[in-house]
């Protein structure tokens, strides 16, 4: 009986370690970027150098086209501020990992742009509403040359706060922020919206 045990744990201790030594291999070749041959040497339609990496196009969110959605936005953002800029937010959303739906919904309630816009977004192009330095006329909100940089800073300020830690519904979001249930509503409402085209 001692005997089988001693078996038993001695092929599982061998099963571990061959598992742990074949993953420690394929990490090591994927880091270094290698090329293994099990024939010994390179397929005649190959090189035997490393390609140059060539860069990742995300052109799409669960399923959908970047361009189905940015089409989306655009019908929302009509007679906006954010009027043709629907194709850049869908493409600084996606590039991060972010749902796009979810950031323009976010713009149209923090800028009250669906109507008028708040002060911060004409004056600083501030799309968001994000605070920081530069300020912007002496206030908490952020001051951008652009409106496409506070896109992307939006974006950025969304994955890093919320997303990445796994806070993926306005709900959530308004607990962690301090906005009130009424900006979580609206979120909600205007992702309904837009994402139903």
């Amino acid at each position: 009986m001692k005997r089988r045990i001693l078996v038993v744990l001695f092929v599982a201790l061998f099963n571990f370690l061959l598992i742990k030594g074949v993953n420690y291999s394929n990490k090591f070749i994927q880091d270094k970027n290698l090329m293994v041959y099990f024939n010994g040497k390179p397929d005649d339609k190959e090189s035997s150098l490393p390609s140059e990496p060539k860069p990742v196009v995300i052109d799409e969110w669960n399923g959908e086209k970047k361009e189905a959605i940015a089409s989306k936005l655009e019908k929302y953002f009509v007679d906006t501020y954010f009027e043709g800029y629907g194709e850049k937010i869908t493409g600084s959303a996606i590039n991060r990992n972010v749902d796009p739906y979810l950031i323009a919904s976010i713009i149209l309630v923090n800028s009250r742009c669906s109507t008028e816009c708040q002060p911060f977004v004409r004056m600083c192009n501030n799309a968001g509403g994000t605070g920081g330095n530069p300020s912007c006329l002496g206030g908490k909100y952020k001051k951008y040359k652009d409106i496409e940089e506070s896109f992307d800073d939006l974006v950025t300020y969304i994955k890093d706060n919320f997303i990445s830690k796994d806070i993926t519904s306005p709900y959530d979001m308004y607990k962690k922020y301090g906005k009130d249930t009424a900006w979580a509503f609206n979120v909600w409402k205007y992702y309904g919206l837009i994402k139903k085209g």
